[in-house]
């Protein structure tokens, strides 16, 4: 009796702790969505399914029901669904559905559903318990349980959704046990890398250790000082180090040259004290295009000196004359930094005044009206802003801007390179062919680029040779900010109209608590600023997913009086709305079922080969060598065997020999029975005059037999698949 009960509480002991590690994982996930299930809801969920595992893994023979299952499952639902099309319209569209609605939840556009956070617990459960059964029951694999368990705890805690420490507790505990039986496994030759043989007193002896530890480490009284130092200070502020620019904050290449994929970076930068939300903070201005990058015309800095509290000094601002000021509203704002270390300050169009709470700054003023600091400013830094916004709806506001001159006294805003290709001067004219004023001609290219260009963070790198707005406008067509902010610059400037590009923060929508907003690197963003006389530069915003929701003059002014050639009636990077299966039109949506279609084919194709087509192969494997001589035989299954274990990380050296290369083998793998039985009968077929007897042929026979399934258990289930198949 007890050869079967050790065995017996060592799974129940492993199945616990996979039921238990899931739940953790499940758990953290569901709180961090602020999804409404309790912890037993989640847990008993998790247990019913990492049962359903246990029973299909239970052994070969639960493995092929529960394959053959899947097949005629796969084999049904393409019938079903190819003579029923409403039913798998209704799945595709709640397929559809909850994934939109799972991704605005996140964005915070939607609220939570009863009916798609059931669906969402229900993925989420089965699919992280899989893995988990996988990793702790079948094949153990602490680095695995390790690393997947600390980067969700670690991103959940830098973005700011740790909302429960039970999950993380259950792992931390959970995850000591299992570092006691990976050494233990590792200790032991005699035991093998499979959950089941741990022995269930060492398991129970790990879970009491790893408790008292848990506890201790829990219960120790902690200090209330931080830790302190320059160099972690250094570590630490990982945001950008001097003058900003948009590459500096991960939002962009380390390059010069404009676009490239990019990956957005949520370090918070700095906290904002608003009325409002959107607002535009400048940090860089470029007047110099070159075809593949903006540059400064002009580095000149002037010293403004030491001072507390700074007036008067935006020229755009003090050119601007008191009856203009009627259409903006005044404004005060508090910025404080947080990961950041820079020399610039950040502020808003039409500044009028900065006071420095935090000490006597000497600053520096260069020609387009930024501010910069003689020494880096860190985190804490703080300074407050007041400046004048343009009123929104203002019909006479935009009167006054279709009646203004477009002029500047600087050719530095109209420049273009001489390279720069003549289809994108004629696109300018056909775009703003209808418009009457300078204000509705930008306009028509603000609206024009907004609703015919795709916004993507991966477009890709730019030909070398080919100038970086002609390929946007005309080839890629999609792309992020600096795409359409550079396409608004340039086009503007082919009809005679100074513009500029600007880069910096932009403000979210919402506020994290009262007035108080939150920037990060993700909020890195360039726009255009155009300048109208009387009134100076006003900014524009082309990019697609910013224009519904900004600050600036488009979401505030009037559209221009046409309507544009080619320009969408919709934008198709707008807010997402969640499907239904009542609202979606699926008569256009042919490809979709084709490409479900093909999906599930290939799915049964697949498991139909795993299931029959690979076991078939091996027997006719086996029915080819019967024409052969006993030593032919030998050999040419010693040549399969040499072949997989090369497949295996595991090929013969230079200069071994056969006999050392398989104690090698055995010492690996532990082969039973022994690698190197039969390659002693390999020797004799190979070199020996004594003939191989029937008993050495089945003895090699009974070892080809078990041998994929020897691999299973010892490698990873890639290259089990490759051996199993070749």
């Amino acid at each position: 009796m007890k050869n079967w009960i050790n065995p017996c509480m060592s799974y129940v002991i492993n199945l616990i702790i996979a039921v238990c590690l899931s739940f953790s994982f499940v758990y953290a996930l569901t709180s961090a969505l602020s999804m409404t299930y309790e912890a037993k809801d989640v847990f008993l969920l998790v247990f019913f399914a990492s049962i359903l595992f246990s029973l299909v893994f239970m052994n070969r023979l639960s493995q092929k029901i529960f394959t053959g299952a899947l097949v005629l499952i796969a084999a049904g639902s393409l019938f079903y669904f190819y003579f029923k099309s409403s039913a798998f319209k209704l799945v595709y569209s709640k397929t559809t559905a909850t994934f939109l609605w799972l991704k605005s939840y996140i964005n915070g556009e939607v609220p939570l559903t009863p009916e798609y956070q059931l669906y969402t617990l229900l993925a989420l459960s089965i699919a992280i318990s899989l893995v988990v059964y996988l990793f702790t029951v079948e094949r153990f694999n602490f680095y695995v349980l390790l690393v997947g368990g600390i980067s969700l705890f670690a991103v959940q805690w830098i973005l700011d959704y740790f909302v429960s420490f039970l999950p993380f507790y259950v792992f931390v505990l959970l995850i000591l046990v299992c570092y006691f039986k990976y050494i233990y496994v590792r200790n032991n030759a005699i035991v093998q890398r499979t959950s089941r043989q741990a022995p269930a007193a060492f398991l129970l002896l790990a879970a009491f250790m790893s408790a008292l530890v848990f506890l201790f480490a829990y219960y120790m009284p902690a200090s209330d000082q931080p830790l302190e130092g320059d160099w972690m200070q250094a570590k630490l502020n990982i945001s950008n180090t001097g003058y900003f620019v948009t590459r500096s904050t991960g939002f962009s290449e380390e390059s010069s040259r404009l676009g490239g994929n990019i990956t957005l970076d949520d370090t918070l930068v700095m906290k904002v004290d608003s009325p409002e939300g959107g607002i535009y903070l400048k940090g860089a201005i470029r007047d110099l295009y070159t075809g593949s990058s903006w540059e400064c015309v002009d580095s000149a800095l002037t010293d403004l000196g030491e001072t507390f509290q700074l007036n008067k000094f935006n020229a755009d601002l003090l050119a601007t004359s008191e009856d203009i000021r009627q259409f903006f509203n005044k404004i005060s704002l508090k910025i404080t930094y947080e990961n950041l270390r820079t020399n610039t300050l950040f502020i808003p169009v039409k500044t009028e005044s900065l006071k420095f709470d935090t000490g006597p700054l000497n600053l520096f003023l260069d020609p387009y009206g930024m501010l910069s600091s003689e020494n880096f400013l860190g985190q804490d830094f703080n300074y407050n802003v007041e400046f004048y916004s343009l009123k929104k709806n203002n019909e006479s506001l935009t009167q006054y801007l279709r009646n203004s001159s477009s002029r500047y006294n600087s050719s530095r805003y109209y420049q273009l390179p001489a390279e720069l290709p003549e289809r994108v001067k004629r696109l300018a004219l056909e775009i703003t062919s209808s418009t009457k004023n300078d204000y509705d001609r930008v306009k028509a290219i603000e609206v024009y680029l907004a609703t015919n260009y795709k916004y993507t963070l991966e477009p890709g790198t730019t030909p070398k040779g080919r100038d970086f707005v002609d390929y946007f406008l005309f080839d890629l067509k999609q792309g992020y900010c600096t795409y359409y902010a550079s396409a608004m610059t340039v086009l503007t400037r082919s009809l005679g109209i100074p513009a500029r590009y600007v880069e910096g923060y932009v403000l979210p929508t919402q506020p994290v608590e009262g007035t108080t907003y939150e920037v990060t690197n993700s909020q890195a963003h360039a726009w255009v600023e155009v300048y109208f006389e009387g009134l100076g530069w006003i900014p524009f915003e082309p990019t697609s997913p910013f224009l519904e929701n900004s600050n600036v003059d488009n979401a505030s002014l009037a559209q221009p009086h046409t309507q544009q050639n080619g320009a969408n009636d919709t934008n198709d990077n707008s807010e997402v709305t969640v499907a239904s299966p009542e609202s979606t039109d699926f008569s256009a949506d042919i490809g979709a079922q084709v490409l479900w279609f093909l999906m599930i084919v290939t799915l049964f194709l697949l498991l139909l080969w795993v299931a029959a087509f690979s076991p078939l192969r091996r027997r006719l494997r086996l029915l080819k060598l019967q024409s052969l001589t006993p030593e032919k035989k030998i050999i040419e299954m010693y040549k399969y065997f040499l072949r997989a274990l090369s497949v295996q990380g595991l090929p013969i050296k230079h200069g071994e020999t056969p006999i050392h290369y398989a104690q090698r083998i055995d010492e690996s793998l532990a082969f039973k029975p022994g690698f190197n039985t039969v390659t002693e009968i390999f020797l004799k077929a190979r070199y020996s005059t004594i003939s191989i007897d029937e008993k050495e042929i089945q003895f090699v026979i009974d070892f080809y037999s078990t041998f994929p399934d020897q691999c299973k258990e010892r490698t990873s289930w890639l290259r089990y698949i490759v051996v199993n198949n070749m």
